[in-house]
């Protein structure tokens, strides 16, 4: 039996175009489904993490500035997200009220005045007031009343744009610590159960307060694994800029406060 030549040995050599889209199809399938189930390495997730989460300090420090208005980073830390708000044009917050150092009785103490006078001021706006010659009747207009609405709470808004918008951790990495100007002690994972968020402000004027926020890679129970990637991260006061250090370390303001 003699070899085929020609033209119709080529054809029976090679591929059709056909089947070639057909095989480049298949593994484009195969790819789509076992790409997405490859973990990424612990430097992986930690690298990642560390990009997103010091831009999104940057974006919002940025964001600040730029429209006037308040801003603050809010962190769920167990959950391992956080997002940017904005309080409304014209509030003004020179720093939280819990930077004074007030203890917690003392600002609960202060927050329920706080709701006293607004009530009382509410029903003062409510009471028509008689004029001297008393064919007029108006509604109280004091400066007082006027003003009561800086007794009400700030109604914080999202920012939901393609920068500042929510973000989690990748993969397993956790917050470790944090710790800020505003707080009166640090919030850590080995301590913690389900907490408040925590809060990060940035104000017009281009200064924050200044914050510590450490990561590191924890298992499936919450625990942060030894020998994972850690790294801290310093937030400036005056810059907004984000200085990382390998490992975790406690910047001067934290050692400070201790």
């Amino acid at each position: 039996m003699y070899p085929l030549t020609g033209p119709q040995a080529s054809r029976q050599a090679g591929f059709t175009l056909l089947e070639v889209i057909m095989v480049l199809g298949i593994i484009g399938v195969l790819a789509s489904v076992i790409l997405p189930n490859i973990s990424l390495g612990g430097a992986s997730q930690m690298s990642m993490s560390l990009r997103d989460l010091t831009g999104h300090l940057r974006a919002t420090y940025d964001s600040a500035v730029l429209t006037g208005q308040v801003h603050r980073v809010v962190i769920q830390p167990k959950k391992r997200i956080y997002w940017s708000e904005a309080a409304p044009l014209g509030i003004s917050i020179s720093r939280p009220p819990s930077f004074e150092g007030a203890d917690s009785s003392e600002a609960t103490r202060k927050e329920q005045d706080r709701e006293k006078l607004l009530e009382e001021l509410n029903e003062v706006e409510k009471e028509p007031r008689q004029s001297a010659d008393a064919k007029r009747i108006y509604q109280s207009r004091s400066i007082l009343v006027l003003r009561k609405s800086v007794l009400k709470p700030i109604k914080w808004l999202t920012v939901e744009d393609s920068v500042l918008k929510k973000r989690q951790l990748h993969g397993s990495i956790a917050f470790a610590s944090i710790f800020a100007e505003n707080m009166q002690e640090k919030w850590e994972l080995q301590n913690a159960n389900e907490s408040e968020p925590i809060s990060l402000y940035f104000f017009p004027s281009g200064e924050t307060l200044q914050a510590q926020l450490q990561l590191g890679l924890a298992d499936a129970q919450g625990t942060l694994v030894a020998g994972g990637p850690q790294y801290t991260v310093v937030l400036d006061a005056l810059t907004g800029q984000s200085e990382l250090l390998e490992g975790f370390q406690d910047a001067e303001f934290v050692k400070s406060n201790k």
